[in-house]
């Protein structure tokens, strides 16, 4: 089994190798990918969520803190990735513009991280509340 260390190392060695190639291929855009938060700035963002995301949010933004929306890099075609405020944001609009109570339906237990106009990817939370 891989200690949470090792996979930490994974996950920023291969978000490293997509890098490099946007570096290569893009590289007037590469600058457009934010710098990463520390680890305690994302738990000061994360303190709104009713729920707790999985570690490899953390490690991801603080890889980088995804890109705005005049500097798109995608790392899915079409998709960039979020800054971690903005994704916070979108997330209470949604419930906002549906009316849901995010404390009390576990299907609420979500985050978008990737987007493309009005379509997001996702990562679910966990349904254990903070």
């Amino acid at each position: 089994m891989l200690t949470p260390d090792h996979q930490q190392s994974l996950l920023i060695q291969a978000l490293e190798r997509i890098f490099c190639c946007i570096e290569a291929k893009a590289p007037r855009l590469a600058p457009s990918l934010q710098p990463g938060l520390t680890r305690e700035q994302i738990e000061t963002q994360l303190q709104v969520l009713p729920f707790r995301l999985p570690e490899e949010v953390y490690q991801l933004y603080q890889w980088r803190n995804g890109s705005l929306c005049e500097n798109q890099v995608e790392l899915l075609p079409q998709y960039r990735m979020m800054p971690l405020q903005e994704a916070i944001l979108e997330r209470q609009a949604v419930y906002e513009i549906v009316n849901a109570e995010p404390d009390e339906d576990e299907a609420c237990h979500w985050l978008p991280f990737l987007a493309m106009d009005s379509d997001f990817y996702v990562i679910q939370g966990d349904f254990e509340s903070k």
